[in-house]
């Protein structure tokens, strides 16, 4: 590939294990493409692999396939799809700091989505960034705070209740400040007038998650203090999981409705002020 530090790996490949030993040994983010999780054992055993289901195709784009839509047109679609996802640049940030792996399923629309992924996440690696945006950089820290949640649930699964604990205290911590930040400057601080239904679900999530935060910190306390059975263990993943559900579509809501509106109606140096302050509080 034009660029060394993004590499396309497949279950098929006949020395699949010797390349994937060989890719992961230095700093590397491992990235599985595929409708669902691996059940391979080798894939599953790889260290730090995510599941960045929100650069993956949308489920429209899955149906359309089924119905016989073409690679060419497949790919384009895909594409479009991919247009401005903040899931995508963090990706390509990534692949500025080290080496990425796309490690694909046997699947032939896998195939092809992991290389139109490689392909994109190339061309945003190549440009510059542009001017300051408040959807690239809220979008980038949502990707953060998806990836610690996704953290919590491995550490569940692997039985580390201490590790998924203090994980988690330090996502609530971020979740709570994020929030914070987004009610007192983003909500009501702009001038920019922005829908008031809309603004009225996004407050309504922020209270949901903090309700769900709340349990899930309350029940993982318990469970380090002696209440680790594998039932609880269970319930505590299911919390965890649906946390990440309501997260995901919270944080989309606001990438596609809130922070495109400010970008469009502020002024550069008010958005730069903006991310100014917010890196400075969080």
């Amino acid at each position: 590939m034009a660029i060394p530090m993004i590499d396309v790996i497949s279950l098929e490949d006949a020395n699949f294990d010797a390349r994937l030993d060989a890719l992961l040994r230095g700093e590397h983010n491992a990235y599985w493409i595929g409708e669902t999780w691996p059940r391979d054992a080798r894939v599953e055993a790889v260290a730090g692999l995510a599941w960045p289901r929100r650069v993956l195709p949308s489920p429209s784009w899955r149906r359309a396939r089924a119905r016989g839509m073409s690679d060419d047109d497949a790919r384009r679609r895909y594409t479009e799809e991919l247009d401005g996802s903040a899931a995508l640049e963090r990706i390509a940030m990534r692949a500025k700091q080290g080496r990425v792996v796309f490690v694909m399923s046997p699947e032939p629309d896998d195939a092809l989505v992991a290389s139109v992924l490689a392909e994109a996440t190339e061309k945003l690696v190549e440009v510059p960034s542009g001017n300051e945006s408040l959807a690239r950089a809220f979008g980038i820290e949502h990707e953060e705070m998806l990836d610690a949640i996704h953290g919590v649930r491995v550490l569940l699964v692997e039985g580390d209740l201490t590790g998924a604990r203090a994980t988690f205290e330090a996502l609530r911590a971020n979740l709570q400040s994020h929030a914070a930040f987004e009610e007192r400057r983003i909500f009501a601080g702009t001038g920019v007038d922005l829908d008031d239904a809309m603004l009225v679900i996004a407050r309504a999530e922020h209270d949901k998650i903090d309700s769900a935060g709340r349990e899930l910190q309350g029940e993982l306390a318990a469970a380090v203090g002696g209440a680790g059975s594998a039932a609880n263990r269970l319930r505590l993943i299911d919390l965890a999981g649906r946390l990440e559900h309501v997260l995901e579509h919270h944080f989309a809501r606001e990438e596609l409705q809130v922070f495109p509106r400010l970008d469009s109606a502020l002024p550069e140096a008010s958005r730069r002020k903006l991310l100014e302050d917010r890196r400075r509080e969080g």
